[in-house]
């Protein structure tokens, strides 16, 4: 289990009791139901994004699954949203993304295994110009490296003009 999923493992057994875990969606079953959880990812612009797999909020709908939205420093969720909720866009200052849905390029997953100097100064950027995810900065370091990046981030540069 990772942090947000044991959030709401604590969350979800406080409430129902028995909370059964398993590695696919919906991640948690109780004698309420199915429950998925997703890690609130904050917007500049206010509320938070969700990332669903392709057709997993279909999936979810038709299984009348809720899902939980918590962010990683609190022991609550954010947001419960219904089936009926997943149906639109976004939901109650939630915004629906869904990753892969993109039919035209196809996606690859890369994991990366990053020494503790260039960690750093990747958290270091991204505190720094209040960037929300790591993926964003790796994203563009992978395009244009390190010192690129950094020297047009001071520069002042938009995040989707250095991409």
């Amino acid at each position: 289990m990772n942090k947000t999923e044991r959030l709401a493992y604590e969350w979800l057994r406080a409430r129902y009791g028995e909370v059964i875990y398993q590695k696919r969606a919906p991640t948690f079953l109780t004698d309420g139901g199915g429950f998925e959880v997703k890690r609130a990812y904050p917007l500049k612009a206010g509320g938070v994004k969700i990332i669903f797999q392709s057709g997993e909020r279909e999936r979810l709908i038709g299984e009348g699954c809720r899902v939980l939205v918590f962010s990683e420093s609190k022991g609550e969720p954010v947001e419960v949203l219904s089936p009926e909720d997943l149906k639109g866009k976004m939901a109650r200052g939630v915004v629906f993304h869904e990753y892969g849905s993109s039919r035209g390029s196809p996606r690859v997953r890369v994991s990366l295994k990053i020494d503790g100097d260039l960690f750093q100064r990747i958290e270091s950027l991204k505190d720094h110009f209040q960037i929300a995810e790591t993926s964003v900065i790796l994203e563009m370091l992978l395009r244009r490296g390190y010192n690129e990046v950094s020297s047009e981030l001071r520069l002042g540069r938009d995040i989707s003009v250095i991409r």
